[in-house]
């Protein structure tokens, strides 16, 4: 009859304008999830580029037997690029060792692929050898991602010459006190390290027939009985 059609098409209009609106309800929910990821992805970019450290994502280039060959780049901020010696357009999609082959050369691409089958970080210091880098000294850290590696390396150059000039003088004062006729010592004043001898030349040496060996680090209970101690 008429009104059981007209029921039917009220029905299935019902359905029709149900189904519209869930679909617009997830495309809203859709469009938000990629806005989402995009204001996520703006973010990381935005973090790299500000790192002071060079970030590098690379997966990994497998030969027929399952070993690392090579190391895909598939993506990298603008101090990476400058650590490979090219711009950051051109390190993106390429292959590591073809950018920098004293990565092959010398070993670390099997050490990465360690990294990758134990899935234990590891970091090391090292002084570059490539000419663009001017053996500058880099730490780098590696985390396995997947199959594949993050490095991030940060350069420690100006860290390692101070600590490279501090050796320095102090071998100097060292070289200087040990050729004075006179006992000289002196002793920690930090509350981690009170009392602890830190220097002891020649001359203290022969005096209290103690090599310095054997004095530095050491408080004077844990040198003298207690009654010379005590003095």
């Amino acid at each position: 009859s008429r009104d059981r059609l007209l029921g039917w098409a009220a029905g299935i209009g019902l359905l029709l304008l149900a189904a519209t609106a869930a679909l617009l309800v997830q495309a809203r929910r859709l469009d938000q999830s990629r806005l989402r990821q995009r204001e996520a992805e703006a973010g990381l970019r935005a973090t790299l580029e500000g790192s002071l450290d060079s970030v590098a994502i690379m997966r990994a280039v497998r030969g027929p037997d399952g070993s690392l060959q090579d190391l895909l780049i598939v993506d990298a901020n603008a101090r990476a690029a400058e650590y490979i010696g090219r711009g950051e357009g051109d390190v993106i999609g390429k292959r590591l060792c073809e950018l920098a082959p004293s990565i092959r050369s010398k070993g670390y691409l099997r050490h990465y692929e360690k990294v990758i089958a134990t899935r234990r970080p590891s970091s090391a210091e090292v002084q570059a050898t490539d000419p663009h880098l001017a053996g500058r000294w880099l730490h780098h850290q590696v985390v396995a991602v997947g199959d594949g590696i993050a490095l991030i390396s940060r350069d420690v150059s100006e860290r390692r010459l101070a600590a490279q000039a501090l050796a320095e003088q102090r071998n100097f004062l060292q070289s200087l006190l040990d050729y004075l006729p006179l006992p000289v010592y002196a002793k920690s004043a930090r509350a981690e390290t009170l009392g602890r001898y830190l220097f002891w030349n020649r001359a203290a040496e022969r005096s209290f027939h103690m090599r310095a060996e054997q004095v530095v680090g050491k408080t004077v209970s844990e040198l003298f009985a207690a009654e010379v101690a005590a003095r």
